[in-house]
């Protein structure tokens, strides 16, 4: 005879497990290849949510081959994807500029799922005609002035927020890895934090496919800024 507990009877046991994948597969249009890229790295993460692609062993033939579960690599705007995953893999403190640690799972919805991926390397992800793109908040070559002379004289017209009433704090929330993936907070304070008769107007933000404290802060940094 055993007791019943928990554990034998009642319900479902609890399995906590830490999932991991190093790499994805890309289509390489300029190359007609798959290539393998870092799996962490938002923009690839991205489009593997949208493509699906696996390498599967045919058993009828022995011989391994491309599985797609999601959309086509022609509806992919490739060049976008490598422009900003090359900037997302510039090394940073030691480190990526962008990691994603991010497990998709329940009834999530794809563009919520993609948001918070996209978030993680301050991108989003949007559709372009027929394609599907994406755009990342970086540093840039200049492509266009406004001028006297390319506007109409008196129709500019522009606004700012008064400096009052900007945030003097960002509160980044992420799950902690160094503390067993629980919730942690990264709070970057500006230099006018501490100024007489201002009041701190914190920022608040919830980074969900972020688990180091590092790249949590800078992106309160960034934000802040």
């Amino acid at each position: 005879r055993i007791k019943a507990t928990d554990q034998l009877s009642g319900g479902d046991p609890e399995v906590k497990c830490t999932v991991t994948r190093s790499n994805v597969w890309v289509w390489n249009p300029y190359t007609a290849a798959y290539v393998q890229k870092r799996a962490s790295n938002p923009y690839w993460a991205a489009y593997d949510l949208l493509h699906k692609c696996e390498l599967l062993k045919n058993i009828q033939t022995g011989a391994n081959e491309y599985s797609i579960d999601g959309f086509p690599a022609r509806r992919f705007d490739y060049d976008k994807y490598a422009e900003y995953g090359a900037y997302a893999d510039e090394m940073v403190d030691g480190d990526y500029r962008f990691v994603l640690n991010l497990f998709v799972e329940g009834n999530i919805k794809m563009m919520d799922a993609l948001n918070r991926i996209s978030a993680v390397g301050r991108g989003v992800i949007l559709p372009r005609g027929t394609k599907f793109s994406c755009l990342c908040d970086m540093p840039t070559s200049m492509t266009h002035i406004f001028t006297d002379g390319n506007i109409t004289n008196g129709t500019m017209q522009g606004e700012w927020q008064s400096v009052e009433n900007r945030s003097r704090s960002v509160e980044v929330s992420f799950w902690n890895k160094e503390k067993n993936y629980t919730k942690d907070m990264a709070i970057y304070l500006s230099d006018e934090y501490n100024e007489d008769g201002m009041v701190p107007n914190p920022t608040q933000v919830t980074y969900y496919g972020i688990t180091d404290y590092a790249h949590a802060y800078r992106e309160a940094a960034f934000l802040a800024r």
